[in-house]
């Protein structure tokens, strides 16, 4: 595409994982927009290294909650760093640490940043907004 730039494609893929790979579980295309040697400087309770913590989120957030639902709310790109601020919906029906399953609908919103490299996540921070 014509005129696009780095951020461009940095924000585009970050979009992807959000509306790809977290909304519909689509984990077989991680690879594409994750580098297998990510590192997540803000990893759940037993979250593994790499693109396999990755897979275990987003396995993770399908079985906490019933039909999440993922919104990007903000995408600010920046040199080789993405920021998305993001909320999930959906019904919470299991475990999440500090939250026992309620069977009631969940709202929360989320600010991660995410650094890449050629196109791919190799690097992620995140922060919970109340």
């Amino acid at each position: 595409m014509a005129g696009t730039t780095d951020q461009d494609r940095n924000k585009a893929a970050v979009r992807r994982l959000f509306e790809e790979i977290f909304q519909h579980a689509d984990i077989a295309a991680l690879g594409e927009l994750v580098a297998p040697e990510i590192v997540d400087h803000n990893p759940t309770p037993g979250q593994p290294a790499g693109i396999e913590g990755i897979r275990h989120v987003v396995r993770f957030l399908h079985g906490a909650f019933a039909a999440p639902h993922f919104i990007v709310e903000d995408l600010i790109a920046e040199g080789d760093r993405v920021v998305a601020r993001w909320r999930l919906s959906g019904t919470s029906t299991g475990a999440i640490p500090n939250m026992p399953p309620a069977g009631t609908p969940s709202d929360g919103g989320i600010i991660v940043i995410f650094r890449m490299e050629n196109g791919k996540i190799v690097e992620r921070w995140a922060a919970h907004q109340r």
